[in-house]
């Protein structure tokens, strides 16, 4: 993945970093589009049905995790699980009860898999990026090959989707240096009264450029008090590390999938939607899978 731009110099000024984000503002950047950070804000409200298999999801993740570094929280890793089960609002105690649950679980059969594929719709062929985290292999392809064929879909060659997508790390980060977040992302925004002017972005920007960012996104939408910073995978913990020892406070991060042009991403119709939205549910449904990532947007 080629990079955007870079700052190579420790002791750039406010001056130039305002030049370099006037610049990026009148491009079209690579990450531009509706839907590129999507997944890093994840659904505040697991569906009924399966609620109790995403939380067991997260939890599981939490205790690989914790497995890995002994439960140590200032691991980051173990820090990325925590941080996203608390975004399905996982209770707190089954957060506690997974990253203490070292002994109990061994970890070590578990293997992330990839699966590429597509989806036959209406409205086109959506492609699709599949990950997971399990114990049995056979087992999870089987049901993943499944889950494709059912909705009409094919399973293709792992890596078979990378043209279409880059793999990079995204952290969601309060544009505020010194602000300090409730663990409740909501309440924090709904109860305090934050200023953003220009000068706090161009803060940012020079600090996340300094430390191995691709691309600050500041974002248009009703949450203007967060911007997302794109890295290379490798990048995404020590960029995290640097952020938080810049006085950034970092509520999510994650490495994921992003369409590399938004100009290939589809529109899909409310018939495309519902049948590509019960294969999501299907997916949500396989305790294995841990994300999913496509090419199209919803019809809403």
């Amino acid at each position: 993945m080629s990079v955007l731009f870079r700052a190579s110099s420790v002791g750039i000024g406010l001056n130039i970093c305002t030049s370099v984000r006037s610049c990026v503002q009148s491009q079209q950047l690579r990450f531009a589009g509706h839907n590129k950070w999507s997944k890093i804000k994840r659904s505040k409200g697991a569906k009924d049905a399966n609620r109790a298999k995403i939380f067991s999801k997260a939890t599981r993740a939490i205790r690989v995790a914790s497995k890995i570094c002994g439960g140590d929280m200032t691991n980051l890793h173990l820090q990325s699980a925590v941080q996203a089960a608390k975004a399905l609002q996982v209770p707190k105690d089954r957060i506690k009860d997974a990253i203490n649950c070292t002994s109990k679980d061994t970890g070590e059969d578990l293997v992330t898999m990839r699966y590429d594929g597509h989806i036959n719709t209406p409205s086109g062929r959506v492609l699709v990026i599949c990950t997971a985290l399990t114990d049995n292999k056979n087992r999870t392809a089987a049901n993943v090959r499944s889950s494709f064929r059912k909705a009409d879909g094919e399973l293709a060659s792992s890596g078979a989707n990378d043209w279409l997508f880059d793999h990079v790390g995204v952290a969601l980060v309060h544009k505020k240096k010194g602000y300090q977040e409730t663990e409740d992302l909501s309440d924090s925004l709904s109860t305090e009264r934050i200023t953003i002017n220009e000068e706090d972005e161009d803060e940012l920007l020079e600090c996340a450029l300094e430390n191995g960012a691709l691309d600050v996104d500041f974002g248009d939408g009703d949450d203007n008090m967060h911007a997302f910073v794109a890295c290379e995978t490798s990048d995404l913990y020590p960029l995290v590390t640097a952020l938080r020892e810049n006085d950034y406070s970092v509520s999510e991060f994650e490495n994921r999938y992003i369409l590399k042009d938004e100009t290939s991403s589809i529109d899909l119709d409310e018939e495309s939607t519902e049948k590509f939205q019960k294969f999501l549910d299907k997916m949500d449904e396989d305790e294995d899978v841990n994300n999913v990532f496509y090419n199209s947007k919803l019809f809403e």
